[in-house]
């Protein structure tokens, strides 16, 4: 029995909600000032771009959001990990150009869904994609560059995303 001094004790059901209440990952309200490539298919930054995802995600604790080798935090109910996947989800859609998020948007998929589907959008053409960049970094003239700094740039630009799909393309 309480003397009238002592405050009341909020009812067990009450605290675990403020437990699972707040998150550090939901007060990002600009993903693209962590994550500053936007992610488009005629560019092709894919490795740069989910380099960037990726950190930010481990700097968030929700890495396990879009790596399935990831154990997911037992510290979060359902709620706050559904709450958690919608706002990974939200930081994909606003990193990645409008052409990529009309091929990907499904209002019924999770986090690792999407994710899954840019790698597989990037990743399935590594082939063909290789080709294509091998004949570009061929028709790179300088004459048709203003500067010597833009040629450079472009050769960088081609060679960076073969590398990205070999592995093994850059001078040592």
């Amino acid at each position: 029995m309480s003397n009238g001094s002592d405050p009341p004790t909020p009812p067990p059901s009450s605290v675990s909600t403020m437990v699972n209440a707040f998150h550090s990952a939901l007060s990002v309200t600009n993903i693209r000032g962590l994550v500053s490539l936007v992610l488009d298919i005629n560019k092709v930054k894919y490795s740069p771009w989910a380099t960037l995802f990726r950190t930010h995600a481990k700097v968030f604790n929700i890495l396990d959001h879009i790596d399935p080798t990831v154990a997911r935090p037992t510290n979060l109910g359902d709620e706050m990990w559904e709450r958690l996947d919608a706002t990974v989800l939200q930081w994909i859609y606003g990193t990645i150009s409008t052409d990529l998020l009309y091929k990907i948007l499904d209002e019924k998929a999770t986090t690792r869904v999407a994710w899954d589907n840019l790698c597989n959008l990037f990743q399935n053409n590594k082939g063909s994609r290789i080709v294509h960049l091998e004949n570009r970094f061929g028709s790179i003239k300088l004459q048709n560059c203003a500067l010597l700094d833009d040629y450079c740039s472009q050769l960088k630009d081609v060679s960076d995303q073969h590398y990205n799909k070999t592995e093994k393309f850059r001078p040592s």
